[in-house]
């Protein structure tokens, strides 16, 4: 994919760009349709790469929840493992703590503080829809103090650290499969920590740690050595980004360094949330009001367990965009402006009215073929990256050597004129517009060690028959004699 960002990085008006943004200039692009703003970003990201330190180098601002998860897609397509999302908390207006959305976002954080010695991404570009900048995060200090490092050969007693474990909230289980969990055994330390894709397992000898390992919850062998072990709390997240009298509140701006620049992609759609915005903290202030009210009868004018003046509220957007003004700014959208003179005008074109006839098909992808120097089809995976080699079997496209095949996950097709490049999605030519998002990462369970731990209405997986759930126990008398079989049921009511 690198080969395809190069044609861009060649053109002379993108050079252009880039010349004005390193000279501390703000730029205005436009024409950028389809996925050509995760295209063009992806340029500027590799262009900063061979000049800046910075960490990351860009942070990317979109409308919305959803358009910040295709951005990454689409981003992660061009450059691989280098992009992460900056969450928005869902659960930011209601009582119950979104522990993912808070442990993702205190990752994020922590890397941006300390760097991040526990893991190998180091992503160049963060995603982050509008509403998680607007909700504000702890300030520093904060994040010191819900992090705890252990390191390899450094003295931390145990009882220290389940102390520790249990003040924010990890819960003790005789064995971790979640996020949020620590077992015990002896001198060893089990712990899953939040933000993290697999469990630690943390030896002592007296009060020193002698090793440090990252395993696996299923076989319980250990993957990876490790030199140290940070473990996130979330538990005092919220009360930490409660603005409190005289401080303001802090946003993720704060985090970043100087030299990282931000694209405002759709800044008029990012702006249309500040009106979302002030419905959404009206409404969350009159219910805390009713709620401190009600607790304040109870309590017979007694003090309220949470005060208004306590809880974290959102940042205004002028004052968001305010802080934006210490950073360079890239400004993308799909139409141009006729009245702004210094604007960076692309010629791009999303590509999404294929015929829903094979043959025509055919026809519609050899047209742009001629049109472009390049062209590259992005299927979600190798299996429908086989269905589509099949279906131009036997067809002029079959051999043709213009057309590239890639696996990536890409939301929207366009044709980049300025470069004579076609870059587009077999969900698109095929008319599978249900573009399904990848499921997270399933955290391994480990196997059960006996029958006796199934619980009636648990679902289990039969060798032979599959995915059925489990009845419970039934007697049965087989040559005069009583044994115990377990009772499945599988689909339409059948039991064995």
């Amino acid at each position: 994919m690198i080969k395809l960002i190069d044609l861009l990085q060649k053109n002379t008006q993108f050079r252009e760009i880039v010349r004005q943004l390193q000279e501390g200039m703000d730029c205005f692009v436009s024409g950028l349709w389809g996925s050509s703003a995760s295209f063009f970003a992806a340029a500027v990201v590799r262009e900063r790469i061979k000049v800046s330190g910075a960490r990351p180098k860009l942070l990317l601002v979109v409308s919305n929840t959803e358009e910040a998860e295709e951005d990454a897609d689409d981003l992660n397509a061009f450059l691989p493992g280098q992009v992460a999302i900056f969450p928005a908390d869902e659960s930011f207006f209601e009582e119950d703590a979104d522990d993912d959305a808070a442990a993702q976002r205190l990752s994020i954080l922590n890397h941006l503080l300390h760097g991040d010695a526990q893991t190998k991404i180091s992503p160049v570009i963060i995603v982050a829809p509008i509403q998680a900048l607007l909700q504000p995060v702890p300030p520093r200090e904060y994040i010191t103090e819900n992090i705890l490092t252990i390191r390899k050969g450094c003295e931390y007693p145990l009882e220290e650290l389940t102390a520790w474990l249990q003040r924010h909230h990890y819960h003790a289980t005789g064995q971790v499969e979640n996020p949020g969990e620590y077992a015990t055994r002896g001198g060893i330390v089990d712990v899953f920590p939040y933000a993290s894709d697999s469990p630690c397992r943390i030896e002592y000898f007296g009060d020193e740690v002698e090793s440090i390992r990252r395993f696996s919850i299923e076989s319980q062998l250990s993957e990876r050595e490790l030199d140290s072990c940070q473990i996130l709390s979330v538990s005092a997240m919220g009360n930490a980004t409660a603005a409190r009298s005289g401080q303001k509140a802090v946003s993720l701006l704060s985090y970043l360094s100087k030299d990282t620049w931000i694209a405002l992609k759709e800044p008029s759609d990012i702006k249309g949330w500040e009106r979302i915005a002030a419905v959404c903290e009206n409404n969350r202030a009159n219910a805390l009001a009713d709620d401190e009210a009600d607790t304040n009868r109870t309590l017979h004018g007694g003090d309220s367990s949470t005060s208004l003046h306590d809880v974290a509220t959102l940042i205004p957007m002028d004052e968001l965009f305010g802080q934006m003004a210490a950073h360079v700014k890239i400004t993308l959208v799909k139409l141009p402006l006729t009245s702004n003179r210094g604007e960076h005008v692309f010629h791009v074109k999303s590509e999404d009215t294929f015929s829903h006839d094979i043959q025509t098909i055919a026809s519609d992808l050899r047209k742009i073929m001629e049109t472009n120097t390049r062209t590259v089809v992005f299927c979600n995976n190798a299996a429908e990256k086989q269905r589509f080699q099949e279906i131009i079997h036997n067809t002029s496209l079959e051999n043709d050597m213009r057309l590239e095949l890639r696996i990536g996950r890409l939301w929207r097709g366009f044709q980049f004129s300025d470069i004579n490049v076609a870059i587009l999605t077999d969900h698109e030519i095929f008319h599978r517009y249900s573009h399904r998002r990848e499921p997270k990462k399933p955290i391994q369970a480990r196997a059960i060690d006996s029958f006796l731990d199934l619980k009636k209405g648990d679902y289990v997986v039969h060798i032979a028959h599959g995915i059925g759930r489990f009845l419970g126990m039934e007697t049965l008398e087989d040559d005069g004699r009583k044994r115990e079989y377990l009772l499945l049921e599988f689909d339409e009511g059948t039991k064995i």
